[in-house]
Parts: C-alpha cells; sequence; structure tokens
C-alpha cells in the first residue's frame, strides 16, 4: 500500500508540473482504485504541499485549480484587473441572473478582495464579485475545547462512558452497537455540539437533539460505522452537522432545521443520506466537498439556500429525492465528475440543476418544474449524459453555455416562459429526440 501511494504521489507531481487540473481532473489521470485511505492520503498530500508552497491552488472562473506554475503567469490576473478590462455583450438570454451579471460593479470595486482569487483571461468573463470573495481555500474545521463533549478515541470514548448513563447500551460491536439514546445538547449560542473523532466502534445515535450550538451540533471526524437516527439538528448558528474523513455513516429520517449550513460533508466517502427533512437552512441543506461513493436517497430539501451542492466530488448517487421551494439552485454541481442524478423531482427553486465546469455526470429521467430561472443548465461542462427528463415550465427548459461533447437524448420539455432548449457558444453536443409537450399537457401538475 505504501509503494502505491508513493507512486500515486509522483504520479501527481508528474501531471501537476505545467498544468493547471481541478482535483476531479488529477483523479481522472491517475490509475483506478478504490481504497478509501488513499483517496484520504492523496487530499492530504495535495493539501501538505500547497502549505509548503510546492503545489499552488487558486480560483480561476469559478473552478479550484492545482498546479506547478508561476506567479506571474501571464495568463492569470486579478478579478480587478478582469472587471476592468470587461467589454461585450452578456452571454444568452439570462440578463437578470445574478450569477453572471456585476450589479454596481463601479461601487463594489473598493471592496473587493484581490488576494488569492485569480481568473483564467478567456472571451468573456461573468461573474458576482461577492460571490468569488467567499470562495476561498477551504479552512479546516476548528475542533474547540469548548464542544460540550469531545471525544478523540475508542479508548476516551470508554472513559467518558458516564456522560451517557441513564442513555446508552450494547458494546460498541457490530452485533451489539452502542446505543445512544434521547440526549439534548443545547449550546445556548456559544458553546459547540458532540465532537466525536478516530473511533470505529459501532454507534447509533437516535432521538437526540442538538441545537443553538455555535460552529455545529454534531461534528464526526475519522470515523467509522455510525448511524444517526430520528435526531433534531435545529437552530444551530452555522453546521447543523459534519462529516470529515469518515465512511460507512448513515443518515436517517433526521430533520436538520434552521442552521446556516445543515450537513456539510468533507472528504468522506461511502456514506448513505436517507429520507431526511432538510429545511429552511439559509446558505445550503446538503453540502459535499471532495467526497465520493455517497448516496443520497429519498430526502426532502427545501426552503433552503441551495438544496443540494456539490464540490469536487466524484461517484456519488443521488436518486428519488424531493428538492423544491430552494431560493438559488434545486442541485447544484461544481467542479464535479460521473455522479448519477436521477429521478429526482426539481420544484419552485430559483433553478433547477445547475453544473458548472463538470463533466461525465448522468442526468436521468429527473422531473423539472415551474423553477423561477432554467430548468436545466450547463457551464463549461462536457460529456454529461441528459436524458428522459421532464422539465415544465422553467424559464428555459435547457440551457447550455460554452458547452460541449454533451449528449441529450429523449428530453421532454413543455413551452417555458422564455426558451425550450437554448445554447450559447456551444458546439458538438449530440441532441436528438427532443420532444415540445402541447401547451394544455398535464395542467394539472
Amino acid at each position: 500500500m505504501t509503494d502505491l501511494k508513493q507512486d500515486l504521489q509522483d504520479k501527481i507531481m508528474e501531471i501537476l508540473t505545467d498544468n493547471q487540473l481541478t482535483k476531479p481532473e488529477i483523479y481522472d489521470k491517475l490509475p483506478p482504485f478504490k481504497e478509501i485511505d488513499i483517496i484520504r492520503s492523496i487530499n492530504n498530500f495535495l493539501e501538505n504541499k500547497v502549505e509548503e508552497g510546492i503545489i499552488k491552488k487558486r480560483y480561476v472562473n469559478k473552478r479550484m485549480i492545482y498546479g506547478i506554475f508561476e506567479d506571474d503567469d501571464p495568463n492569470f490576473k486579478t478579478i480587478k484587473e478582469v472587471v476592468d478590462g470587461l467589454e461585450g455583450p452578456k452571454s444568452g438570454p439570462h440578463e437578470d441572473a445574478d450569477t453572471e451579471k456585476i450589479e454596481g460593479a463601479e461601487e463594489d470595486k473598493k471592496d473587493w478582495s484581490e488576494a488569492d482569487i485569480q481568473v483564467k483571461i478567456g472571451k468573456t468573463v461573468y461573474f458576482d464579485p461577492k460571490k468569488d470573495k467567499k470562495q476561498k481555500t477551504k479552512k479546516k474545521i476548528r475542533e474547540h475545547s469548548d464542544s460540550m463533549l469531545l471525544i478523540g478515541s475508542n479508548e476516551e470514548f470508554k472513559q467518558k462512558m458516564d456522560h451517557f448513563t441513564g442513555h446508552i447500551s450494547g458494546i460498541g460491536s457490530k452485533k451489539k452497537p452502542f446505543l445512544i439514546k434521547g440526549l439534548t445538547y443545547d449550546g445556548k449560542s456559544k458553546k459547540n455540539g458532540v465532537a466525536i473523532k478516530n473511533t470505529d466502534f459501532y454507534i447509533i445515535i437516535e432521538d437526540c437533539i442538538f441545537r443553538n450550538c455555535k460552529n455545529f451540533g454534531l461534528l464526526l471526524v475519522n470515523v467509522q460505522n455510525i448511524q444517526l437516527i430520528s435526531n433534531n439538528f435545529v437552530l444551530n448558528k452555522k453546521n447543523g452537522a459534519i462529516l470529515k474523513d469518515s465512511s460507512h455513516i448513515e443518515l436517517k429520517n433526521n430533520f436538520i432545521l434552521n442552521n446556516q449550513k445543515g450537513l456539510k460533508i468533507l472528504n468522506s466517502h461511502d456514506n448513505k443520506i436517507i429520507k431526511n427533512e432538510i429545511n429552511s437552512n439559509g446558505e445550503v441543506g446538503i453540502e459535499f466537498t471532495d467526497s465520493s461513493k455517497n448516496k443520497i436517497t429519498e430526502n426532502i430539501a427545501s426552503h433552503n439556500g441551495i438544496g443540494i451542492n456539490l464540490i469536487d466530488s466524484t461517484g456519488n448517487d443521488i436518486i428519488d429525492n424531493e428538492i423544491k421551494s430552494n431560493k438559488k439552485q434545486g442541485l447544484h454541481l461544481i467542479n464535479s465528475l460521473k455522479n448519477k442524478i436521477q429521478r429526482n423531482k426539481l420544484l419552485n427553486n430559483g433553478s433547477g440543476i445547475e453544473i458548472v465546469q463538470s463533466s461525465s455526470n448522468h442526468l436521468k429521467k429527473n422531473n423539472v418544474k415551474y423553477n423561477k430561472n432554467d430548468g436545466i443548465s450547463l457551464f463549461n461542462s462536457s460529456s454529461n449524459n441528459i436524458e428522459e427528463n421532464i422539465t415544465i415550465k422553467n424559464k428555459c427548459g435547457i440551457y447550455l453555455d460554452r458547452c460541449s461533447g454533451n449528449r441529450i437524448y429523449n428530453n421532454k420539455i413543455k413551452p417555458n416562459s422564455e426558451e425550450t432548449l437554448y445554447l450559447f457558444e456551444s458546439f458538438e453536443n449530440d441532441i436528438k429526440h427532443l420532444k415540445i409537450f402541447e401547451e394544455n399537457f398535464n395542467k394539472k401538475n
């Protein structure tokens, strides 16, 4: 295993020399492997090399890229330099879309941060400076000592068993897992909730409440074999629950309400998120970063900022979810590969499904209705498979902006308020068997 990790690290250094790639693109160029430990090792290797200054990473036109390149690369300029030189009309029919148009640019320039945020010069560049200002290198989760309960190992878990007196049973094995039930953790907006790290005990946390906590209600780091069932994560100032570097975690029938971010998943793999209600979280319902092979099924994500957000994530299954009434995107992918998005309902969101700088995703049999902006939109994306979806009464049914090599088959579109299918500077996409509904089709829906 050590030799394989070293070979992969050498390969990464080789492919990043004089190249600028997103993390999914790096993985795509490596030999195939499945081990979670190797995925973690690669992610840690990249971040360590960034800290050492050997590998650099920066945002380029909404993409986080890694590379070994010079700071004075003439192909890169700061945000302010690019905006000062912007010319030309807005692309496509979306002149009022806040993700592409700079409003009050002259007034806002003085507030922009130029540090570490760079964009590559292209034919046209449109972005929201307020959003780009927020897109900074991910900060490490601070595992504060002011958590109401902090467990750092199997041994420490045993030492703190008294904390659960009257609320715990089992021995932590697969057949007799620890069952922690019926506890309430209220941080009163000053403390963090419960942090559990570095344990492989089998644990079930059921019917517990995590509320009013400062940074998180529940934090799981480098753990396996934990089930979260029928818990409430409510009114936490930042995150309801966080999974980091963890696998084989199951979240089922939980209520995740009124947090800034409902469920945050970082560098975690092979987890199941099933039949949860994720509602009214200000920024996002569920957010995945650097995560793969997770199954997200039969959840309801409503009235959040974004319903479900995938960043630099690969090979996840998003199936049979109801994603509705979210302020921005119902489902948003950026720099993400090979995700399966099937049989979801996306209703009354700001936009339905938005795919940015992503490839080889498979969208099939999704029902996308009554979204304020586009039903399905792709930006700078290629090799995605979009088939047998239904879009009804969105601003635009399917919208492609600077995309190529996508396969769009057997989709059904009811005339929308603006365009049925719109392509802007998009070429060599394979579009077949597009069916336009009659105006009176499916009025009851």
